[in-house]
């Protein structure tokens, strides 16, 4: 992923000797988010959910872009490489998989309602995008992204199951595309996928003291796997069982299909807005909420502009009680979100930075 960034970065730097510097601006942008209602950060993606952080919940995910390119006269060229990771599931599912990664006892005499829904995609390629001015006080943009898809898995789990003191009786029905099956260790070809992606930006300056900024993310997108390996099975409960420690025994019975078929990533559209206020030369104002799948994350922050070229902006998420700090100035940008000091321990974590030249 970073080498194919690197290779995209010298042709764009060899290029630049053709374009009017005053007319030209090269970039890079990182932006490395991620969210858990369950566990860590930490937790969940390094260590596979070995840890004693639980605390239930039904949703996490991490959204990752680095973008290397530049703007000729507002037409944009880029090379991006993408990380998306989405997980929803019933209280149920994350506990019993931290109970099992832990070697945990379960609680018996229960039903648990297991339902899992998953999306996970490495992707890199290339973004061409178009910025306009409609006039002094709104500007617009457009961006596609045509990506090749190296790495996926989609699908979900669905299923209950009816814990004894000693039996297990239920049945799941599970139904998914990968490039490795991570569930069931299948030895399968592994087909890319290519498709695109939309995004649409707006900037507007409603007073002199209001503006508002909007961007519609992955608003519109189609990403085609063929021949993809696919497995579509029930597993009884004719051999599963619990251990004399309370351990869980997982032996089930599968039935079902292990093919290939053409398949569709979705990618579930991410909005962002922010007002901004300005007191004056020196203070700003901000309220902004941020919405993905089923979710919303209001926010509120203010801006101090330190010197002629360096400011700070503060902002804390109302939702997950994140704390983001940004250092901001013309040629640069660096930003840090997280709900706690101990990162080790953040359910909530973020990183940013970016250039421009």
């Amino acid at each position: 992923m970073f080498r194919y960034l690197i290779s995209f970065s010298f042709f764009i730097i060899s290029f630049s000797s053709v374009l009017q510097a005053n007319e030209t601006e090269f970039y890079f942008d990182a932006n490395l988010y991620g969210h858990s209602q369950t566990s860590s950060i930490t937790q969940i993606v390094l260590d596979e959910f070995e840890g004693e952080d639980f605390d239930g919940g039904e949703h996490s995910f991490t959204h990752n872009i680095w973008e290397i390119g530049g703007v000729y006269k507002g037409l944009k060229l880029a090379a991006v490489a993408r990380y998306d990771y989405t997980l929803n599931y019933t209280e149920d599912v994350a506990e019993l998989v931290f109970r099992e990664k832990n070697d945990k006892p379960i609680e018996t005499n229960r039903t648990y309602d297991l339902y899992l829904d998953v999306l996970h995609m490495r992707s890199t390629g290339l973004k061409l995008g178009y910025q306009y001015k409609v006039n002094n006080d709104i500007k617009i943009s457009a961006d596609a992204s045509w990506l090749q898809v190296t790495s996926y898995m989609q699908g979900f789990i669905d299923g209950r199951v009816e814990v004894t003191d000693d039996d297990y009786v239920g049945d799941i029905a599970l139904d998914y595309v990968y490039s490795k099956d991570k569930l069931l260790d299948r030895i399968a070809r592994r087909p890319k996928g290519y498709g695109y992606t939309l995004d649409f930006h707006v900037q507007s300056k409603l007073t002199d003291s209001l503006a508002l900024s909007i961007s519609f993310l992955d608003v519109v997108n189609e990403i085609t796997i063929k021949e993809a390996p696919y497995t579509a099975a029930n597993a009884t409960s004719n051999r599963l069982s619990i251990s004399p420690e309370g351990l869980i025994d997982v032996k089930p019975i599968l039935t079902g299909v292990e093919d290939y078929h053409d398949h569709r990533l979705k990618l579930e559209p991410r909005y962002d807005a922010e007002f901004l206020y300005g007191f004056d030369e020196l203070w700003d104002v901000y309220a902004g909420v941020f919405h993905y799948d089923d979710y919303t994350y209001p926010s509120l922050g203010f801006g101090y502009k330190v010197t002629e070229s360096l400011g700070v902006k503060t902002v804390i998420d109302l939702k997950t009680q994140a704390l983001e700090l940004n250092l901001q100035s013309q040629a640069w940008n660096v930003g840090l979100i997280s709900d706690d000091f101990n990162l080790n321990d953040a359910r909530t974590f973020g990183l940013s930075w970016s250039l421009r030249y």
